[in-house]
């Protein structure tokens, strides 16, 4: 094997290694992308079990309001209903206190999810810049080997006419 395929075999394995090594980067970019797909999608469904929680407690709350509308019309009808409407009011009120509580813990639940979407942005920045940086540096070692093997390329053709000269000379 000549000095200059050896040099081509050496640069064609340099490039062989820059592209394994910017695969590499772009395969664990897509794990990290898959990891907060993830982790978003789960915030998501948190989200939409919390939005359908708040519409039910919405019903819960207009249903009481109703009950409340009906429970004054009786009491300006009779004052032996307000016995009554003041159990089905303590109901109310506990119905309303389990409804704060719930609201209570969606809030931190809410709280927690910002959180956690906040760090796992502050994350994926980093990372996008870490990307960056080195992608520039395989972009550079490239442009560099293509160069260095085009100069060879033209060694290898100037070569290859001085053999073919020195070869039609020897020929009588």
């Amino acid at each position: 094997m000549s000095n200059s395929q050896q040099l081509i075999a050496v640069l064609q394995a340099e490039m062989r290694s820059g592209f394994a090594m910017l695969a590499e980067c772009i395969g664990q970019t897509n794990v990290r992308l898959d990891q907060t797909n993830a982790s978003l999608d789960q915030t998501n469904a948190s989200l939409d079990q919390t939005n359908a929680s708040l519409d039910q407690t919405n019903a819960s709350l207009d249903q009481t309001n109703a009950r409340l509308d009906q429970t004054n019309a009786r009491l300006d009808q009779t004052n032996a209903s307000l016995d009554q409407t003041n159990a089905r009011l303590d109901q109310t009120n506990a119905r309303l206190d389990q409804t704060n509580a719930s609201l209570d813990q969606t809030n931190a639940s809410l709280d927690q999810t910002n959180a956690r979407l906040d760090q796992t942005i502050d994350e994926l920045r980093e990372f996008r810049s870490e990307v960056n940086s080195k992608l520039s540096g395989i972009s550079s070692l490239l442009l560099s080997s293509e160069g260095n093997v085009s100069r060879l390329e033209k060694r290898i053709v100037k070569l290859e006419d001085r053999v073919n000269r020195v070869e039609r000379k020897q020929k009588p």
